[in-house]
């Protein structure tokens, strides 16, 4: 019956040893970093306004000097032409 025992146990540690653990992706709370950093979020479209271009490249994300104030607002016939620095996340 020890053997037994013992046996179960090697058989386990041996099929423990082959599983790979799983990688969890960190999740990061973009909106929270965009706050944080003085920007603006913007929900629907997943973008910080009014941030630098290495703030937006250390989260790989996309990033635009000089976008529309009404890039979101097709049907807009008046815009300021002011530039608004965007970084896109995924």
């Amino acid at each position: 019956m020890h053997n037994n025992v013992l046996i179960i146990f090697a058989i386990i540690a041996i099929i423990n040893s082959f599983l790979v653990p799983v990688k969890q992706e960190k999740v990061i709370d973009y909106e929270l970093e965009c706050t944080n950093s003085s920007g603006k979020w913007v929900k629907d479209h997943n973008e910080c306004e009014f941030i630098g271009r290495n703030w937006c490249d250390e989260r790989q994300g996309i990033f635009e000097e000089c976008a529309s104030a009404c890039r979101h607002n097709p049907k807009s016939e008046m815009c300021i032409m002011v530039c608004v620095p965007v970084c896109r996340l995924r």
